[in-house]
């Protein structure tokens, strides 16, 4: 007798290796008959069926299979091993080959796609999620590139460059504050010696607190002169 369906997909070794672990009885009757629908319906339709081994090795694929039966056996309150059940599980179909080549080439452990994914979010989550044993391990062995460790100590660098420049800029306004007081009513102070010379004399000071009033004074004045060329210049484009 013929069969009835010739495009009736085979459960071929890679299709059943899919299969949950410890199924029996009615449960792996079941679980054949809605595969091989699933199967059927994906040639009927002409949607191309993923073999799991197209972005890795079969040997690894049942290393994710075996993976998922571990954690559901293991009980620990550790927080990178935790017991999994079939809702704690995420499945990600068609899952792009650069994607999983990029994850790679960041890692120099050979791990599960589950186990480096894990590891990614781990890292980019500052350790906001619960990750096996084996991901851990990579987590562990992975070494980034700081560029925020960088950045920190170049902006640290900046901040003590610009500290020694503001301590400059007061030695250089104290400086030639000093000399112009000096030239229009004369420093009343005792020229014992340049490593003795008192700068910071009453009259100099009083000198300098007027110098930065109207500097800021002369800076407001500046401020709208330079509105009003540019508010002009706009009117000009306008028209």
């Amino acid at each position: 007798m013929k069969n009835e369906n010739k495009n009736t997909p085979l459960l071929t070794p890679e299709i059943m290796a899919q299969m949950p672990k410890g199924l029996v009885g009615a449960d792996f009757t079941r679980w054949m008959i809605n595969k091989t629908n699933e199967l059927r319906s994906k040639a009927e339709s002409g949607e191309r069926i993923q073999n799991p081994d197209d972005q890795n090795t079969k040997e690894e694929y049942e290393a994710e299979q075996n993976l998922t039966t571990e954690n559901q056996k293991k009980t620990t309150t550790h927080r990178t091993t935790v017991s999994k059940t079939d809702n704690d599980l995420e499945t990600v179909k068609y899952l792009p080959k650069s994607v999983m080549a990029a994850v790679r080439r960041k890692f120099s452990e050979t791990a599960s796609k589950a186990d480096l994914i894990s590891a990614v979010v781990y890292i980019f989550t500052d350790g906001d999620c619960e990750i096996s044993e084996k991901a851990m391990k990579i987590v562990k062995s992975y070494k980034s590139d700081d560029k925020n460790e960088i950045i920190e100590k170049r902006l640290s660098h900046i901040e003590n460059m610009l500290r020694s420049q503001n301590e400059m800029l007061y030695s250089i306004e104290l400086c030639t504050c000093y000399n112009a007081f000096d030239r229009r009513y004369g420093s009343q102070e005792r020229r014992r010696s340049p490593k003795d010379t008192e700068f910071r004399e009453s009259g100099n000071l009083d000198m300098l607190a007027r110098l930065r009033e109207q500097a800021r004074d002369q800076k407001e004045v500046d401020d709208i002169e330079r509105y009003r060329k540019e508010h002009a210049l706009d009117e000009d484009k306008k028209s």
